[in-house]
């Protein structure tokens, strides 16, 4: 609903919001897939620049595949083609953001095409990508920076709200799903549910226990990363999980958040930390007034663990294998999507109390399916999750006259039997068969022609 009309009055935010709203015959499933690149012969972060380089891949991708490009100046930064866009994170990180999709085995069929064209080029150009949430060697200070304006004037303000702002902005890789709500109340409740299974689900898909070259003590390193970069927009959002938490409280949230920029036709441009929205709407800001595309601009510079866009983006995912990515968006679904569900998941979920959830973050960030909350193993709650959706997805998929997507849970099942998360196995092999050696991570998780194929 992006638009340069003038936001006079904090009242007319909800509109962008309200834009989303879809009948549930509407609904879609989306997915956002990141993946870090490595040169295979030294294991260092992929440049931007350069004859083996990221712009490099993107031109073979326009001109053997059919991608159009999009710019930033002199320097391609995108692509897209029949609403899939690949886009760039600032460490050289390639994401790809699925076009919405009725089930999410149809988006497991796009993330798995992209795949096979990432690894086509990649094989010729020396580049490996990792199916891993961090870059497991390089480090800030050794990644080029990704020529885009915005993530400049990030960097910036980065360092001085938390100690691990560059190392969130070059070396992390998450899964992302997108979606949608009915009504204000619908997305209310959908975005409260999200949050508070979010924590399981990240000690489910916890797979970044390298960093630097080592083991860091952090189950999804990537998690833990985001918690320690901005907590103004990052973690959890204050009153989530009062069940009168409504989109009004989402917007007071956001209008008291630091603005990081604007974009104008000069380009990007810097605003000091003291201006919030809100106070952008009151003063504006040398001589420029609040519009609508400056509010979901804004919107997009927040990172909690579960976003409200025009749909809800469920964030708290380390990137992982296709067969478990796809896990991660058959969940949500299966939660999300049937009303039962989402009451059976609040109902095991709502008496943890609002002081302890930071603290089951953590938990989920340090150990995993391990971790436990009071004594209970975040594997039991998995368990009950696990079950509660894959009961949601078969009723959906009768409801809504679609596939069902309950055969995706697999791959987490087996994970949640076994009480590992996918990093256990990686620590399993490092201190076994890779003998603590970094060359053998970089070969044990690159996505191969068989793994695009999700096998």
């Amino acid at each position: 609903m992006g638009s340069d009309a003038r936001i006079t009055d904090v009242a007319q935010l909800a509109a962008y919001f309200r834009s989303g709203c879809r009948q549930p015959s509407e609904f879609r499933v989306g997915g956002e897939f990141e993946k870090v690149g490595v040169f295979a012969e030294s294991g260092e972060a992929v440049s931007y620049r350069g004859p083996r380089g990221i712009a490099a891949l993107f031109r073979h991708l326009v001109q053997d595949h059919d991608w159009l490009p999009s710019y930033e100046g002199p320097h391609v930064v995108g692509l897209e083609k029949e609403g899939a866009i690949i886009t760039l994170e600032p460490g050289g990180q390639v994401e790809f953001s699925s076009a919405p999709r009725e089930t999410v085995g149809e988006v497991k069929r796009d993330l798995a095409q992209h795949l096979e064209e990432m690894i086509d080029i990649s094989e010729g150009l020396g580049i490996r990508w990792l199916a891993l949430g961090m870059q497991p060697m390089s480090v800030p200070g050794q990644i080029e920076w990704v020529p885009k304006g915005r993530y400049r004037i990030m960097s910036e303000r980065f360092l001085q709200t938390g100690t691990r702002g560059h190392w969130m902005m070059q070396t992390t890789a998450s899964v992302q799903g997108a979606y949608d709500f009915e009504s204000e109340e619908d997305a209310a409740e959908k975005f409260r549910i999200a949050f508070a299974i979010s924590p399981i689900l990240t000690a489910v898909f916890a797979n970044s226990p390298f960093a630097g070259g080592r083991t860091t003590g952090d189950l999804s390193s990537r998690a833990a990363t985001w918690w320690d970069t901005d907590p103004t927009r990052c973690g959890l959002v204050p009153g989530v999980f009062d069940e009168r938490f409504d989109l009004d409280a989402y917007i007071q949230y956001a209008l008291d958040v630091p603005m990081l920029f604007v974009q104008r036709l000069k380009g990007w441009m810097p605003l000091p930390a003291e201006i919030t929205f809100r106070r952008y709407v009151q003063e504006g800001y040398r001589g420029m007034r609040a519009t609508h595309d400056d509010w979901e601009l804004h919107l997009s510079t927040l990172f909690p663990e579960v976003r409200l866009k025009s749909f809800i983006e469920v964030r708290g995912c380390d990137s992982v294998p296709l067969p478990l990515a796809m896990s991660f968006l058959a969940w949500n679904e299966g939660i999300l999507y049937d009303r039962d569900a989402r009451s059976d998941a609040w109902r095991l979920l709502r008496d943890i109390k609002a002081s302890d959830r930071p603290e089951l973050h953590r938990e989920a960030h340090r150990n995993g399916l391990a971790g436990r909350h009071e004594g209970t193993p975040l594997a039991r709650y998995a368990e009950q999750l696990l079950d509660i959706a894959s009961d949601g997805l078969a009723r959906w998929a009768e409801a809504s006259g679609r596939p069902s997507d309950q055969s995706l849970l697999d791959p987490a099942r087996q994970l949640v039997a076994s009480g590992q998360s996918p990093a256990h196995r990686l620590l399993d092999c490092w201190n076994g068969e890779w003998q603590q050696n970094l060359a053998q991570v970089l070969s044990g998780t690159a996505y191969t022609h068989e793994a695009a194929a999700g096998a």
